[in-house]
């Protein structure tokens, strides 16, 4: 056997070698794209369930309750835009985000039976924010596995 036959015979089981070693690692992708599918659909799921049970504990309208803060004394809520609102005290006007502002104690409703439920919908919304992020961090790194498959692909 000649040399350039043992040449050309080692770049063919090289080849063969990384045709096999593609096969593998498409393989392998496909069994972590099962397992990201399986991971979306769980975490959709986990989300409808937050929103149900948002939808569930209701949506109290906090324009006109008043209320206390520490620095800024008694004021009543003057304007509510979505999960902004603006309380009017004495001299100034300030505004805060709901729930976080009641739930973590920076406005104190008169009616203390409001705080428990701004400190629930607070909590709902963010287990729904973090599973947000992880559906989109799930997104993304489905993609970036298909972009992979797609290349092993065209090697194969």
């Amino acid at each position: 056997m000649s040399l350039d036959s043992k040449k050309k015979e080692g770049a063919e089981g090289s080849a063969r070698r990384k045709t096999k070693r593609t096969r593998e690692q498409i393989e392998e992708n496909g069994k972590q794209r099962d397992i990201l599918k399986k991971q979306h659909d769980d975490l959709t799921r986990e989300l409808e369930e937050q929103q149900d049970e948002q939808r569930k504990l209701g949506d109290k309208k906090a324009l006109g309750m008043k209320v206390t803060h520490k620095k800024f004394g008694k004021g009543k809520v003057a304007v509510e835009d979505g999960k902004y609102i603006e309380v009017a005290f004495q001299n100034l006007t300030k505004t805060f985000v709901l729930p976080g502002a009641i739930a973590g104690g920076f406005l104190l409703p008169d009616d203390e039976g409001l705080i428990e439920y701004y400190k629930k919908s607070a909590a709902i919304h963010e287990r729904i924010q973090k599973t947000e992020l992880q559906l989109r961090s799930n997104g993304f790194a489905m993609e970036r596995l298909e972009e992979q498959l797609e290349k092993l692909e065209g090697k194969a």
